[in-house]
Order: structure tokens, then C-alpha cells, then sequence
């Protein structure tokens, strides 16, 4: 009886698969709807921070009986059809517990949106060892400097690096590279701070990966290490003059930048630290975006929309490395928030979560790492500036 039950499921993988293959936009979900038989809803890695069991739902993003359609769709659009070993079985099995889980996280959480994404079929455990990439393994902290507040007299009612001012940079394979990304951004942010050039262009993501040799995709690294990666190598090229891999998440032998290539000189960075939550309010006044590091839960990975307060974080320490970019206040729900700009394709609101702001340092945003690339003219200048762009920004 069991062969055969394995007979008959390998059997309509491989249709599925060849029909996939084929393209044909006539495929029917009513076979992948015979032979589900889906266990009931189960999620350990939360269960410390919810009792979704017994969360009676009074709402749903999305109706059990549409997350067949739900999954082909997400199937077709994320290229998990095209994939040689691709295991539909498994890959649906997540995707619909990931589905189930965002409606309780739904009837949680009243000031926040979630929502499917280009990452909905992975596990939390999954996605976080592929799709983070802070690690502070060995992180000395001698260079550390506490940020002094007194230097900004006056702050801003809003700040908002939308993006219609950066770049995006996304982790697009398998790879904890958010380290080499959100340094990335912070760069492109400071230039744009210093000199007033908007959107020089898609600063190498291969040549930041390939001349910082202590991070790697399999462990992840530390932004700051970029930067001196930069500075000590020459400086950052664009990615049309350092082309991106031929090879996904391989380093070559050697750096190759050359001056020739490089479009943006780096001065120097400087690592912060700050005495409280309110303080960063001040330091992002006077520097602009600086890159921080968070941690990962599972209401934050599966964000959309609105001000997430989040209870699924605890104390754990930080796992990822992200661009603290703004804050404000939601006009919606009256609550302050943090921008915090991710490297997730697809993901919150423009790459975007608006974190609850005001709770002391929630998920460790900001509380364990701050870094910041320097770039000519200097500091002073970039902190004139910021007031300049947050101006014209919100006026725009």
C-alpha cells in the first residue's frame, strides 16, 4: 500500500513538473487538490511567543481554500518550477503553514499588515541561515565610539530616505551577504548626503563581496569590514565597471579594483554606540542612514505593511544586517516608528518595515552594532545635508 501511494505521488510530481516545464498556462490546480492531505497547523520555532492554537480567527488575509491557487501562483512568479530537484511536496507544505501563520499573526497584531513574498516557502530556519548574514564572531570592540547627542540642538519632526532616493540591493541567491549589501547603502546614502549626487548608480556588489575577505556567504560578516575592504583597496567601483558574479556567491582569487574603476574614494568609517533607544534619533540627525543589525523573527519575515510592535524577538541577538534609514510617526495608528530598510526582494513596504519606536531597542535594533562609511568632504557637511534631503524629501 505505501509503494504504491509513492508510485502514484512521484507519478504526478513529474506531471506537475513536465506541465511546469512546458509552460502551459491552462495547469489546473485540481490535481495538487486530490492528493493534499495537509497536517494540522504546527510551528515550534514560535510557540515560545504565541499560542496560535488558540487563536480564534476573526480575520484572514487569505481563505483556505485559495492557497492551492495561491501557491502555483507564488511557484510560477519565485522560478521554483524551473528548479532541477524541486521538491513541490515539501516547498507546499511550508508555503502553506507559512499562509496559516501570517492569518494568526493577522488577528495578533492590529497595526500591521503581512503578506506572501519571494521567500514564503522557506522555513524560519530556512531563511534566516540563508537570507541574514551578520555575524559578530570575533567583533572586537576597542573602536567603538559613544555617540554624543548635544551635537544636534534641534531634530528633525520626520526623517525618510525613501527610495526614491537609494538604490536597491537584494539577496537574490542563497547567500548571508546583507553584510556586503546594507554597507552598500550606506555608502550610496552618505555619497548622497556629502556631495548632493543622487542615484550615481548600482555601486559592485561583486566587488564588495570579492575584496573583503573575511565574510562569505556561508557565514555571513560585518559591514564595517567592508568599508576598510574599500578604503584599503582603493575605493568602490559601479557595477558596470566591476561586473556582477559569473559565478554566484564565488570570490576570485584577488581584489580587482583598479583606479581606473572606482567612483567613489572611501575615507574612512567610524563604529557608535548609544546609551539609549532615543539617542539614535539624534545620531541618524547628524549622520544620515547608518547600518545596523537586527533580529529576525518570524512576524518581521513576513511583514507587509503598517507599524510592527513585535513580541517574537525576546533578547536573542542580532542575526542581520540592515539600513536604519528614518523614523517618524504613522499617521494611521499614532505610533512612532523606525524606517528600517532590509535587503529582501519583494519584501514589506518598498523593502521597508516600520519598526515600533520608543520601546527600547526592539529586536536589538540598534543596540548591538552602528557602523557608518565616511566619505569626503566630511561629517559636518553630510550633517547639514541630511536636514537639506529630509526637507526636500517631505516636501516632495
Amino acid at each position: 500500500m505505501l509503494a504504491k501511494i509513492l508510485i502514484n505521488i512521484f507519478g504526478l510530481t513529474i506531471l506537475v513538473n513536465k506541465v511546469w516545464t512546458q509552460n502551459n498556462e491552462n495547469t489546473s490546480t485540481s490535481t495538487i487538490q486530490n492528493r493534499r492531505h495537509p497536517e494540522p497547523f504546527t510551528l515550534p520555532l514560535s510557540q515560545d511567543y504565541f499560542n496560535l492554537e488558540e487563536i480564534q480567527l476573526k480575520k484572514k488575509i487569505y481563505e483556505d481554500n485559495k492557497i492551492d491557487a495561491l501557491f502555483f501562483q507564488h511557484a510560477k512568479s519565485t522560478g521554483l518550477q524551473g528548479l532541477e530537484k524541486f521538491d513541490e511536496e515539501k516547498y507546499y507544505l511550508v508555503f502553506r503553514q507559512n499562509i496559516l501563520l501570517m492569518n494568526r499573526l493577522y488577528n495578533i497584531y492590529n497595526t500591521t499588515m503581512f503578506s506572501i513574498n519571494a521567500y514564503t516557502h522557506y522555513t524560519f530556519d530556512e531563511f534566516t541561515n540563508w537570507f541574514t548574514g551578520f555575524n559578530s564572531t570575533g567583533l572586537r570592540e576597542d573602536d567603538v565610539t559613544l555617540f554624543n547627542r548635544s551635537v544636534i540642538q534641534e531634530l528633525p519632526p520626520v526623517i525618510d530616505w525613501s527610495d526614491d532616493i537609494l538604490l536597491d540591493y537584494f539577496q537574490d541567491t542563497k547567500c548571508k551577504n546583507s553584510y556586503v549589501l546594507s554597507a552598500l547603502s550606506n555608502i550610496e546614502a552618505q555619497y548622497y548626503a556629502s556631495s548632493g549626487n543622487k542615484k550615481l548608480g548600482y555601486l559592485s556588489v561583486r566587488q564588495a563581496f570579492e575584496c573583503e575577505r573575511q565574510g562569505s556567504c556561508e557565514y555571513g560578516g560585518v559591514p564595517h569590514y567592508v568599508f576598510k575592504a574599500l578604503k584599503d583597496t582603493g575605493g568602490v567601483s559601479l557595477q558596470y565597471m566591476y561586473p556582477y558574479f559569473e559565478q554566484a556567491n564565488t570570490k576570485g582569487d584577488t581584489c580587482q579594483t583598479s583606479k581606473d574603476n572606482v567612483a567613489i574614494l572611501i575615507d574612512d568609517y567610524i563604529r557608535l554606540k548609544v546609551d539609549k533607544e532615543e539617542d539614535l534619533l539624534y545620531l541618524l540627525a547628524y549622520y544620515g542612514p547608518v547600518v545596523t543589525t537586527i533580529y529576525v523573527s518570524e512576524s518581521i519575515r513576513h511583514y507587509s505593511n503598517g507599524v510592527l510592535d513585535p513580541i517574537d524577538c525576546g533578547n536573542n541577538a542580532t542575526n542581520h544586517a540592515v539600513l536604519l534609514d528614518g523614523y517618524g510617526v504613522d499617521n494611521k495608528y499614532n505610533l512612532p516608528y523606525w524606517h528600517v530598510k532590509s535587503t529582501w526582494e519583494g519584501w514589506g513596504y518598498k523593502d521597508h518595515i516600520r519598526l515600533i519606536r520608543g520601546k527600547g531597542f526592539v529586536c536589538n535594533l540598534g543596540r548591538e552594532y552602528i557602523a557608518t562609511v565616511i566619505v569626503k568632504p566630511n561629517v559636518t557637511q553630510v550633517s547639514k545635508n541630511v536636514i537639506k534631503i529630509v526637507s526636500l524629501v517631505n516636501s516632495g
